[in-house]
């Protein structure tokens, strides 16, 4: 039996990719075929394992490990806008992480920076050094997200004028298991 993350959807199956191929071989050896559509399938202790271990299979592993499948989204707000911003994101789709929604973490800093000459600060003038309080705020999502966090998270500094920092990371899957 093999068991796949997601359904099979095709009219004929013709052999003209790899996948194709894989479904002819698996019917010309009656290898039955088993799609359940869940991210949790890309784990080494995912979906597919509890499949695996309670039909009794043995020697199971993931044939195409997704890799940078989960992002995660760094920014950099004054405490004020924190909560506004977090709900921004959680509404875009950040922060799901297996069972749980709403998910980040927050850490309290001081950001510093000076301004030049084509500078515009949100707080202090072009050449003050500043030292303010900041939160860094990191949120998690599925990386066919990404666009949806971006435009929520730009949307918000662009309607409130506010001036953030932003990263995007790539992190393996493996590196997130929520029971």
């Amino acid at each position: 039996m093999l068991s796949s993350n997601h359904f099979l959807r095709y009219k004929k199956i013709t052999g003209k990719n790899y996948v194709e191929r894989s479904v002819l071989k698996a019917i010309k050896n009656d290898i039955a075929i088993y799609a359940v559509h869940t991210a949790l399938d890309n784990h080494k202790n995912g979906v597919n394992k509890i499949f695996s271990d309670a039909l009794g299979l043995i020697n199971t592993k993931i044939l195409i490990p997704k890799q940078n499948f989960i992002q995660k989204l760094i920014t950099y707000t004054i405490p004020e806008n924190v909560e506004e911003l977090r709900n921004a994101l959680f509404d875009a789709g950040a922060g799901k992480i297996g069972n749980y929604e709403d998910c980040s973490f927050n850490s309290k800093g001081i950001g510093t920076y000076m301004g030049n000459e084509d500078s515009n600060p949100q707080l202090g003038e072009r050449f003050e050094f500043v030292e303010t309080p900041e939160i860094k705020i990191e949120v998690t999502f599925e990386k066919q997200l990404q666009s949806n966090i971006l435009k929520a998270l730009l949307k918000i500094m662009y309607t409130k004028k506010w001036r953030m920092r932003f990263m995007i990371c790539k992190i393996h899957t493996k590196t997130l298991v929520w029971e």
